[in-house]
């Protein structure tokens, strides 16, 4: 018969346990540090470990009797369920959930907007954030970096922080060389593009 697994970790009253409390889900955002908990009571000599890959670290505090898993820089790769074991018989199991979200940019109109010459160009980029803000958001025409003090003069960035965050490329009296293709690069999330055509005429 091979070996049975208990996989609610309950364990016996005086027996190596899993602490109930311990969250279960972990959502984390692509790019930061995942930290999953695992709290064994009662341990005694029995020998404890996470099944997974060789790419992670364990810290171990002996105070609080809690094991923590690291899993840095967190990839889409890297969601699944982790498992914690403690080597009775049978095996006591404690399963944690990871969630790996990416935050997912939009640029209002895209892929192709149209604005009149020397009118103003207003492109509005949405950042739809997972656990956290983006700590900035740039924007491109081309290659070259849109700033207040470029050559561009009349360039205007603002960046507002709401549930969602909000960025807008404000430049006046559009002309013909603001033709082209322009990008939302917000600092914790994917690049999006748009077209700009600027049209003869008001």
């Amino acid at each position: 018969m091979g070996e049975r697994f208990q996989n609610d970790g309950l364990g016996s009253p005086t027996g190596p346990r899993f602490d109930q409390t311990i969250p279960r889900n972990l959502t984390v955002q692509e790019g930061q540090t995942a930290i999953l908990s695992c709290r064994v009571l009662n341990l005694a000599e029995k020998t404890y470990k996470y099944s997974t890959d060789q790419r992670v670290s364990v810290v171990h505090n002996e105070a609080s009797q809690e094991w923590v898993l690291r899993i840095r820089a967190a990839e889409k790769d890297d969601a699944g369920k982790y498992e914690c074991q403690i080597s009775t018989k049978p095996v006591l199991s404690y399963i944690v959930n990871v969630n790996v979200i990416e935050p997912r940019a939009e640029i209002v109109n895209a892929p192709d907007i149209y604005v009149h010459q020397g009118s103003l160009i207003n492109l509005t980029c949405l950042v739809h954030h997972g656990t956290d803000r983006p700590i900035f958001v740039y924007w491109y025409h081309g290659n070259k970096l849109m700033e207040y003090e470029g050559d561009r003069e009349g360039v205007t960035v603002v960046t507002e922080a709401t549930k969602n965050t909000v960025s807008y490329l404000l430049v006046h009296n559009a002309s013909f060389a603001d033709t082209g293709r322009y990008t939302c690069k917000p600092s914790n999330g994917n690049s999006v593009t748009a077209n700009l055509h600027v049209l003869e005429g008001t």
